[in-house]
């Protein structure tokens, strides 16, 4: 009974210290980002997640090749081969 207990509250501590997403307010388009992933959840790319592979990048596989996302203070840098676009943010 007692490694039960004491499972229960090492799961309830773990849980308790995942990373909490930061919201990035891109014009239309909403993202929660964590250190593993972005995920749009509002505006025309609502439900697209893109996976981190280091500090603040992130990459998607499109149909043209690889995009690489970076995150910065209050903007989203996209990179598609030669093609830049940056999206300024608001984070909450």
């Amino acid at each position: 009974m007692k490694k039960m207990l004491a499972l229960v509250v090492l799961s309830l501590g773990l849980i308790g210290c995942s990373e909490k997403p930061k919201t990035y307010v891109c014009g239309d388009d909403t993202a929660e980002v964590t250190r593993d992933y972005i995920k749009f959840v509002k505006g025309k790319h609502a439900g697209d997640i893109i996976d981190g592979i280091s500090d603040n990048k992130y990459k998607l596989f499109t149909p043209f090749g690889f995009a690489y996302y970076t995150v910065n203070e209050n903007t989203i840098d996209i990179t598609l081969g030669t093609v830049h676009h940056t999206l300024t943010c608001e984070v909450k």
